[in-house]
């Protein structure tokens, strides 16, 4: 649900940019 909220913090911000698989595979590994 990570890749659902808004870009609050830097992580998610930062996974963003990432291609879907960098970050589905952070947000697993988070």
């Amino acid at each position: 649900f990570e890749q659902l909220v808004p870009s609050e913090t830097p992580k998610t911000r930062m996974t963003r940019n990432s291609p879907s698989q960098t970050v589905t595979r952070d947000i697993t590994s988070d």
